[in-house]
């Protein structure tokens, strides 16, 4: 497992995925687990607004991305399959969900898993005719299948961890890290 790590007002965790293209890439999958001490409460995505209001800012609820595989051609907000994950609720938890860019509309996500730091999970995705099929498990839980619908391609590329999302709502927040993060990630591709 290789750890990937992002620091407060970064974007991208490092080390950077690697850039090479995929030859008809069938599917991927993802084990790891979240280091302890990157979990955000809604507190620490706190802040005053003009009226001097204690008010969290909507961007804690945006989808930050584990990885999967893109179009080698795509940005990769489009034709994308991978897994995100936002902060749980209770202290140092996480939802991960299946998540999917299609070539033309709005991102899909789908029903997420809640897992603890620490706790191991593998997220496995494999691309058939016009799907992505998603199954991800953990210590504590195991989804059903998820399908998305998907247009398949014959060079995609990996796409890497990062904190995504845009700074679209009120507040100071959104679209990169507030504090440091590790995420421990062995990311394979399963089929050619």
């Amino acid at each position: 497992m290789t750890t990937y790590t992002i620091h407060a007002g970064q974007k991208n965790f490092r080390p950077y995925e690697p850039i090479w293209p995929i030859w008809k890439p069938g599917g991927f999958s993802i084990s790891g687990k979240f280091l302890p001490g990157g979990w955000c409460s809604e507190e620490e995505w706190s802040y005053k607004d003009e009226q001097g209001n204690i008010v969290v800012d909507r961007d804690i609820d945006d989808w930050q991305k584990i990885g999967g595989i893109t179009n080698f051609w795509s940005a990769n907000s489009s034709q994308t399959a991978m897994f995100a994950f936002s902060f749980g609720k209770d202290y140092e938890t996480y939802k991960i969900t299946p998540y999917t860019n299609p070539k033309k509309g709005r991102f899909i996500a789908g029903k997420p898993i809640l897992v603890e730091s620490n706790e191991s999970w593998k997220l496995d995705c494999d691309f058939e005719e016009t799907q992505a099929i998603y199954q991800m498990a953990s210590e504590g839980s195991k989804s059903p299948v998820q399908t998305h619908y998907f247009d398949p391609f014959w060079l995609g590329r990996r796409v890497g961890t990062f904190a995504a999302g845009k700074n679209n709502s009120p507040g100071p927040y959104g679209g990169r890290a507030i504090k440091k993060m590790s995420i421990d990630i062995e990311f394979k591709i399963t089929k050619q």
